[in-house]
């Protein structure tokens, strides 16, 4: 229903007041990628607003989401005057529904939409990204386009983008600050179980789609989908398929997509797809299932895409892929796994990657299932919406404007870890401070120029010292006490973004970063299991995983409240090695009993422990401290490089005894 047939509607009484949050798209037909989404929010108390030009497809989705409707005329390509209109209009809207969140999709409605809602001060900006299209825009085009993205992540809160390399790409070009650029791995995720599934189309609508072109049953066919202009890499494609044709006879070109007028192929090429014997033009095909179950292999050679939903969908559906090697693609072909990718603008590397294809069945097959297995992991439509709710949810809670936890689903019982968790107002005796020190001078060995999650960052008193060398810090706790905290403290590092998060679900894509690290937290988690699956998904091929915990064989060993499980050296190997990594583990901080202090203190710890007698909190551990280590240092917020000489740690070996070590350190690496 539009807002105005809302607002008359009868019925039952009002329903509980909801998040207000706008959607901005230019198209109708843009609606079609946001399918399931707007019902999604619901669930999640978030009334969804949506504005677009008017159509069909708008309607459609009003219906099946339970969405509201705003029509407003929105040009998909620059027009200044018409443009201006359009964004006092849309600032007028925000006003009249009270948005709290505006989302702008694409890089054209996200431009009006960031400028709209910030003249009618929108508390939440979010700018999502589909694509760089100033990476292939030439001339003046690519600096008008460059300034548009520009002004959008200035004025957004949070910008979300597609894919890493697009991210990176906008990094790069110096349009969005590091510190406001996430990703949320595609727009909405893949129906892997419905729409994209091999099984349900069959062999039957291959024959049939065969049939209505007439192309024999035993021919090869390699596809395209998309539309077809200078930007989608269509002149080279029919450029190749002149010396293609030549050399397999019984090859057949099938193309669903539409000829586009926006930097529009020549007129002889247009002749050539048209004319040529064995291609086929379907035209647009709104549901593309049937046609793909109909192809041996599928190619897109752009120039600039998002992330190439049409590989993802292609491989979905149990189909090899080439693509070309530009942000966004990268991240949707997997190099010889799930498909071929191939240099932007190059005839002869289509050439070569389709006859690679033709001429090598086991090829296809290998790499066809293999993309099917890596698009149903990572493109789940579920952890897709859970991943961008939860951007949206930490984005407004940082704004000062929270709408409900991005992790009600799991929180509701989670326990006061602020209470003991080393924050800056509590204080640590010199042994504590190097501790500190050791592990976060461990994991800046290792965070040199990469890309870094710490998870159960506590805190985050380390996070500074890892953001120095490191290329990107990711870090995030389940207690918002903890990330609140964290959040002040780096909240002018643009290398630094925080947010509540489950360590045994976490909300990123797949091979997202290069370490991921784990202190003094893994005896805390319901499922450790859950924990390691997770960060295997989470670390990119070759990664690492740092994790520092009390090892339970230490004769002072004294459990934290809320711990579930503690391990020693061999149960962490062997955990780590049945989740597929190789390990080193290393033991730290020895018990040194020599001497009548030492051997004091140990028989009063140890008669303490037994006597349960040991404080369960940070403050409250305090004064006991003060009588065994005198003055106490108060923590910092974060932590500075070389205030505190690290401890060495040491080497083990099979069988690991370690009982004399107060810590185990594993590095995991991600084989």
């Amino acid at each position: 229903m539009t807002a105005a047939q809302q607002s008359q509607s009868s019925g039952a009484g009002p329903e509980p007041a909801m998040v207000k949050m706008a959607i901005v798209n230019t198209e109708a037909a843009s609606w079609i990628f946001s399918t399931g989404f707007g019902a999604y929010l619901r669930t999640r108390g978030i009334e969804c607003h949506c504005i677009s030009s008017g159509g069909p497809e708008l309607d459609r989705f009003v219906e099946t989401e339970h969405v509201v409707a705003h029509p407003l005329d929105v040009s998909r390509t620059i027009t200044p005057w018409r443009d201006f209109s359009t964004v006092w209009q849309l600032a007028a809207t925000l006003r009249l529904m009270g948005a709290r969140i505006v989302l702008g999709e694409t890089s054209k409605s996200g431009l009006l939409a960031m400028v709209a809602g910030w003249l009618a001060r929108t508390p939440v900006l979010v700018y999502r990204n589909h694509g760089m299209a100033l990476c292939s825009a030439r001339g003046m085009r690519r600096i008008l386009l460059w300034w548009c993205e520009k002004i959008s992540c200035l004025l957004a809160d949070r910008v979300i983008y597609v894919a890493p390399s697009v991210r990176d790409a906008a990094v790069a070009l110096r349009v969005c600050p590091p510190g406001k650029a996430t990703v949320v791995l595609s727009a909405n995720g893949l129906d892997t179980e419905g729409r994209f599934n091999p099984a349900v189309w069959g062999a039957g609508a291959r024959e049939e789609v065969r049939r209505r072109y007439e192309i024999p049953s035993d021919a090869l066919v390699l596809g395209y989908v998309g539309r077809l202009f200078w930007v989608k890499g269509t002149a080279q494609l029919a450029r190749a398929w002149t010396t293609l044709a030549d050399l397999y006879p019984s090859l057949h070109l099938l193309i669903a997509g539409e000829f586009d007028t926006r930097d529009p192929v020549s007129d002889s090429v247009k002749q050539q797809l048209k004319n040529a014997h064995r291609v086929h033009l379907a035209g647009y095909v709104k549901e593309v299932g049937p046609l793909l179950a109909a192809m041996d292999a599928l190619i897109l050679p752009s120039f600039h895409e998002g992330l190439g939903y049409t590989l993802l969908e292609a491989s979905a559906m149990e189909l090899p892929v080439i693509g070309t090697r530009i942000p966004g693609i990268v991240d949707a072909v997997h190099d010889g796994v799930t498909g071929t990718l191939i240099e932007p603008g190059s005839v002869e590397d289509i050439i070569q990657a389709v006859r690679a294809y033709l001429d090598d069945p086991e090829r296809r097959r290998l790499h066809g299932q293999n993309g099917r297995r890596f698009v149903v992991k990572t493109f789940n439509q579920q952890r897709v919406w859970d991943e961008l709710y939860a951007v949206l949810a930490s984005t407004a809670n940082a704004a000062g404007a929270p709408m409900a936890a991005p992790d009600t689903a799991w929180r509701h019982d989670v326990p006061d870890y602020s209470r003991i968790t080393e924050t800056p107002d509590t204080h640590a005796s010199a042994d504590q401070m190097q501790i500190l020190h050791t592990r976060y001078g461990l994991a800046a060995e290792y965070a040199t120029g990469r890309e870094v999650l710490e998870v159960a960052c506590g805190a985050g008193v380390g996070l500074g010292m890892l953001a120095r060398v490191a290329r990107r810090v990711v870090a995030g706790d389940i207690d918002e006490r903890n990330c609140a905290i964290a959040r002040e403290t780096y909240r002018h590092n643009p290398k630094v973004e925080v947010r509540a998060l489950d360590a045994e679900e976490m909300p990123f894509p797949s091979a997202s970063f290069d370490l991921v690290i784990l202190y003094e937290a893994l005896y805390y988690l319901r499922s450790a299991d859950a924990f390691f699956r997770e960060a295997k998904r989470v670390l990119r091929p070759g990664g690492t995983l740092l994790i520092f915990s009390v090892n339970r064989r230490w004769s002072g060993f004294n459990p934290s409240p809320y711990s579930t499980k503690y391990y020693d050296a061999p149960e962490m190997v062997e955990a780590l090695l049945r989740h597929g990594f190789s390990v080193a583990v290393y033991g730290g901080f020895p018990e040194h009993a020599d001497g009548l202090i030492g051997k004091t203190t140990g028989a009063i710890r140890k008669a303490a422990i037994s006597l349960h007698v040991i404080p369960r909190t940070q403050r409250s551990k305090e004064w006991l401290k003060r009588i065994f280590y005198g003055r106490l240092q108060q923590i910092p917020r974060e932590l500075q490089a070389g205030a505190v000489a690290p401890a060495a740690l040491d080497a083990l070996t099979p069988p690991y005894a370690a009982d004399r070590y107060r810590f185990i350190c594993a590095v995991a690496a991600n084989l």
